[in-house]
This record gives C-alpha cells, sequence and structure tokens, in this order.
C-alpha cells in the first residue's frame, strides 16, 4: 500500500469521537474534543497500517495582546496564532509522505499562549489528515438518519465558530450579544436541534 492508500484505510477505520473534554467554567464552559483522544485511536491505526506521524514544523504566523473587560476592570491576555506542518510518512518506504497544514489558536494571561495554539494546531491537523468526527454520538438521542443530515453540519459550524471566539478572548455572553440575541435566544436556537431528534424519535414510535 502506497502513502495515500494507507490514509485512506485509516480514515475509515476511526470511528466518530465524542466531545468528552471540558474547557473553561461557568457561562463560558464548552464542550470539545481531547487530544488525548485523538491521539489514542491514531496511534492504534498507524500502527496497524505502519504509518508515522509527527509534527515537522511550527511556525507563529499571528501573536498580538488582547484588552477585554469585566466586572472586575481590563483584563490582558496574549493571542497566538500557529501553523503546524504534520507529515505522515510511510514506514514501509520513507521517502513517501504527505504533509497537512493546520492553524491553532492559543490565548492566556500569562505564557501559556504558544503552547496552547501548538497543541491545537497539531489536534487539527491529525483531525483533517483523517476526517475525524466528532460531537455527538448516535446514543445521545439523535438516530443514523439525522445524523446525515444537514442539521447537524449546522450545529457542528456553529459550535466550531463559537468555540474559535472564545480562544480569540471573547466570552460566550459577549459572543451572543454580538450575533444580536439574548441568552434565552441563543439557548432555544441551540436546543431546536436536540428538539429536532426527539421529534423525529417520538414520530418513529407512531
Amino acid at each position: 500500500m502506497n502513502i495515500y492508500e494507507k490514509m485512506s484505510a485509516i480514515t475509515a477505520e476511526i470511528k466518530r469521537i465524542p466531545k468528552n473534554l471540558t474547557v473553561g467554567t461557568g457561562k463560558n464552559q464548552y464542550k470539545a474534543v481531547a487530544e488525548g483522544d485523538i491521539l489514542a485511536v491514531v496511534k492504534d491505526a498507524e500502527k496497524k497500517y505502519k504509518v508515522f506521524s509527527y509534527p515537522h514544523s511550527h511556525k507563529i504566523v499571528d501573536s498580538r495582546t488582547l484588552v477585554t473587560k469585566n466586572d472586575y476592570g481590563e483584563k490582558e491576555s496574549q493571542f497566538v496564532r500557529i501553523e503546524a506542518v504534520y507529515r505522515f510518512v510511510n514506514m514501509e518506504d520513507p521517502k513517501e509522505f504527505v504533509d497537512v497544514n493546520a492553524f491553532g489558536d492559543g490565548v492566556d494571561s500569562l505564557d501559556k499562549a504558544p503552547g496552547k495554539a501548538t497543541t491545537y494546531a497539531d489536534k487539527y491537523a491529525l483531525m483533517k489528515a483523517y476526517k475525524v468526527e466528532t460531537g455527538e454520538d448516535t446514543d445521545c438521542g439523535a438516530s443514523d438518519d439525522l445524523l446525515g443530515h444537514d442539521i447537524w453540519k449546522i450545529k457542528q459550524r456553529v459550535e466550531q465558530i463559537i468555540t474559535a471566539k472564545l480562544q480569540s478572548g471573547l466570552s460566550q455572553d459577549e459572543i451572543i450579544a454580538r450575533a444580536g440575541l439574548n441568552r434565552k435566544q441563543f439557548d432555544a436556537c441551540m436546543n431546536a436541534f436536540q428538539n429536532v431528534a426527539a421529534l423525529e424519535a417520538k414520530m418513529k414510535k407512531v
């Protein structure tokens, strides 16, 4: 098998990974996929098909100071965006490899922003290379049929936008306000996805 055939086989083998990681606290809390969960499934599949992957390079493409306001005044945070080049090598023919580019953002009030950005970039490179699906599992309320419909793709895109905005330093309340919504309207919109899933399940029992 060449490197493309091996990566295709790995893609087919990796199943949906649930979002088991809780990031942030209070109103800024959201669910994400832990790097360890991705590495666990990728390492096993790469070992089986003899593929070795590693971060070939990292480059800072953006770095600046963010100032946000809260009830206690102003807060400064460091924002860093990293471009990662992740290399996937055919261990049976090391001259054969594929490079995948990915970006990661990190925000921290101390000095951890570069590390966070690097971790995100590496994680997204693996997810991009193997087309890793994340989010709700079929046991979380939606049927197999509904998961293939556009409503779940929209929900995933909304969650990705919110995550990116949170990483840029905005609070969830600020994001909601800038979208022209209040908390009640936002919650109603997000709950609508689950309501459609519940409706489908009820209709199937008729």
